[in-house]
């Protein structure tokens, strides 16, 4: 019989290689999918940025066909005015003409000849925080800050040829990032204005540079006048003036209460300045407006209502003329209010009625003096006052009189017009109860009699004296566990001591912490006090600078800051530095893992676990391996200098257990008859 051949199969290294090469070809079909998914994404990322954008200018497109005016191409401004990144498209609208636009009036001029019937519209650009160089695109009728409005498009980037520019702008900006608008072509004479669009997009402006997809348009202002050719029209504002109808003479007629309001101006551009006027006293107002006094100036920006400069104080009794006028700019004509004037005011010499009110602290103390600077009337509303200010006082009482006469007089002041002032003379009140305080003013040839509220409202609450304070000694450098006597005086509220204070006081002890290794402060239950002192018998741990209070029932008082030092050397203790204030090992070992280390400084203590201070000579340190597989100790010598505080080693020692070590290691410190310490070092 022959023999059968061996089948024993595939044999490892056969085996190795399939893997191999299963593994490989795996791999490559992984990178293959992962690349796919990654470029499918960026397609559909790049379609929607697209999408958008191309909705975005179909929504601009609506809008910039609805409006009669663009009154701005302009770099955004924060709140203050100041220029922050982005740009701004203003457009003016009439209201309900296109269903595409809404009918919110916004808070912004409208321009030219829309009254209440326009809106105000603004497309912005803002930078996209999460893609440094790239912008969002809003649209709002209202400030364009990011918080309103919508966000119509977004991964806006500067074209391929840069951001565009529009030499309308003025002044320059630094730059343009963010411009959408660039200057728009000519206009010819009876064609209709138009606005550019350069919008570009690309949500991978970084990565792929050359895929930026770009929308270019000139989109012509259907509500808008069509151009003259040779110069614009400018618009033909209104101006009109308004004052108080009254007032009275010396007193200032206050620029907030003069308005001039201009309508029909060509928008934002309108900044001629607005003068105001005065003539006066006049029975009638003059045919003619000129010559008249200057009051002040506003400089607009469109329609509104607008305040001088500065406010008027007519000298005289009579009727006084408001004028106000323009003299226009390069987009409006000059403007004036109604001449012959019909604004006045009539100034007379009647007497004004001034209001006074009174304050004086909220609380006081029997025996006490209330200062006169610290009870004041305001008087306002005054034409040059010549008769004096009366304080008065009634109390205790816990309820204010109903009537303010009788009451006992405190003191007086002279006002020489409206302001602040301060009685003349305090008042020391002599028992626990409110006390309730009136003004009064009589009035003179130029002012009605004047009087704080009454039944009086402002009160104060007058109290006993406060109780004495403690007074606790600084009782100098002590040494941690050793007894020290502190010496406390009651102090009275006034000053000096409290001789009264006497006996024996339940008093508790607050400030000093515990000791490192956990022991309390030790205090006395009680104080016996004679005339005023006391000593306590008090015994600290814990080295430290520190304060101690001392309180009981409503006394207390706290030392100023005293020093603790440590104990006598005691034993020795590992710590991670040359400062000492961290363990090592608090624990009596440190689980490192395989192969780990510790590199450990070595401190000695006292019997508390302070940190102590050396001697006048350097102290040797000897660190030695107990057992175990770790290394020697690298160094085993460490060497705590001469004087040194606290007395922590110079240098550190390294104790590491190798990889495979087989045991714990303990680790031994040690130096003369100081109490050894062990860490162990685990794997």
């Amino acid at each position: 019989m022959s023999r059968l051949r061996c089948e024993s199969g595939m044999g490892l290294i056969e085996l190795i290689i399939v893997m191999a090469i299963l593994t490989a070809v795996l791999g490559a079909i992984t990178i293959s999918f992962t690349s796919a998914t990654r470029s499918e994404t960026n397609v559909s990322h790049r379609q929607q940025a697209e999408a958008n954008a191309r909705a975005a200018l179909t929504r601009m497109r609506e809008d910039i066909h609805c409006s009669y005016y663009v009154q701005a191409v302009a770099p955004n401004r924060d709140g203050s005015g100041n220029v922050i990144p982005g740009f701004s498209l203003s457009l003016t609208e009439f209201a309900n003409q296109c269903a595409a636009v809404d009918t919110t009036a916004g808070s912004a001029s409208c321009g030219t000849g829309a009254g209440s019937s326009c809106v105000f519209l603004q497309w912005c650009t803002l930078p996209d925080p999460a893609h440094p160089g790239s912008f969002n695109l809003y649209r709002n009728n209202s400030t364009c800050d990011g918080t309103s409005g919508v966000r119509v498009a977004s991964d806006i980037v500067a074209p391929a040829t840069g951001w565009p520019q529009n030499a309308a702008i003025s002044p320059t900006p630094a730059s343009w990032a963010g411009n959408l608008w660039p200057a728009s072509r000519a206009c010819p004479t009876s064609y209709l204005p138009t606005q550019a669009v350069d919008l570009a997009v690309n949500p991978d402006a970084t990565g792929s540079p050359n895929e930026t997809y770009e929308l270019k348009d000139e989109i012509v202002l259907r509500n808008a006048g069509r151009c003259t050719g040779a110069a614009a029209v400018k618009s033909s504002p209104s101006l009109s003036v308004s004052a108080p109808s009254a007032g009275t003479t010396g007193t200032a007629i206050g620029a907030g209460s003069v308005l001039a309001t201009m309508t029909g101006s060509s928008g934002t551009n309108a900044t001629a300045t607005i003068t105001f006027s005065v003539f006066g006293p006049s029975a009638s107002a003059p045919a003619t407006c000129s010559g008249w006094t200057t009051v002040g100036t506003a400089t607009p920006a469109g329609d509104g209502s607008y305040t001088p400069s500065a406010g008027y104080t007519p000298a005289s009794a009579g009727t006084y003329w408001w004028y106000a006028s323009s003299l226009g700019d390069s987009n409006n004509n000059a403007a004036n209010s109604t001449c012959p004037a019909t604004a006045s005011t009539v100034v007379t010499n009647a007497k004004v009625s001034p209001t006074l009110s009174v304050s004086a602290p909220g609380a006081g103390t029997t025996g006490v003096a209330i200062a006169g600077s610290s009870i004041t009337a305001a008087l306002a509303g005054s034409a040059t006052p010549t008769a004096a200010i009366t304080w008065s006082v009634f109390g205790p009482s816990a309820a204010a009189p109903a009537t303010c006469t009788g009451w006992t007089a405190v003191g007086t002041a002279s006002p020489a017009g409206d302001g602040t002032f301060n009685s003349n003379a305090g008042y020391t009140p002599a028992s626990v109860g409110n006390y309730w305080w009136y003004a009064s003013f009589p009035g003179d040839s130029s002012n009605n009699a004047a009087n704080s509220t009454c039944p009086a409202t402002v009160k104060t609450v007058v109290a006993a004296p406060l109780p004495d304070t403690f007074l606790v000694a600084n009782p100098g450098t002590q040494t941690a566990g050793t007894a020290f006597n502190v010496t406390i005086t009651a102090i009275l509220p006034g000053g000096g001591t409290d001789t009264t204070y006497t006996g024996v006081k339940t008093i508790v002890f607050t400030g000093p912490a515990n000791a490192p290794n956990g022991t309390p402060p030790t205090y006395p239950a009680t104080v016996t006090f004679a005339s005023g002192v006391g000593t306590a018998s008090i015994t600290l741990f814990k080295a430290a600078s520190t304060t101690l209070t001392a309180t009981q029932a409503a006394i207390t008082g706290t030392s100023t800051a005293f020093t603790v030092k440590a104990g006598a050397q005691k034993a020795l203790q590992y710590v991670t530095s040359a400062a000492g204030t961290t363990v090592a090992c608090p624990a009596g070992n440190l689980v490192v893992g395989n192969g780990g280390s510790l590199t450990a400084f070595v401190a000695v203590i006292d019997n508390y676990g302070n940190l102590a201070a050396n001697g006048a000579s350097a102290l040797t340190i000897t660190i030695t391996k107990v057992s175990g597989g770790g290394n020697a100790p690298s160094p085993a010598t460490l060497t705590v200098a001469a004087s040194a505080n606290p007395a922590v080693t110079s240098g550190s020692s390294l104790l590491k257990l190798p990889n495979g070590s087989p045991a714990d290691t303990p680790y031994r410190a040690s130096s003369g008859a100081l109490t050894t310490v062990t860490c162990i070092v685990q794997r």
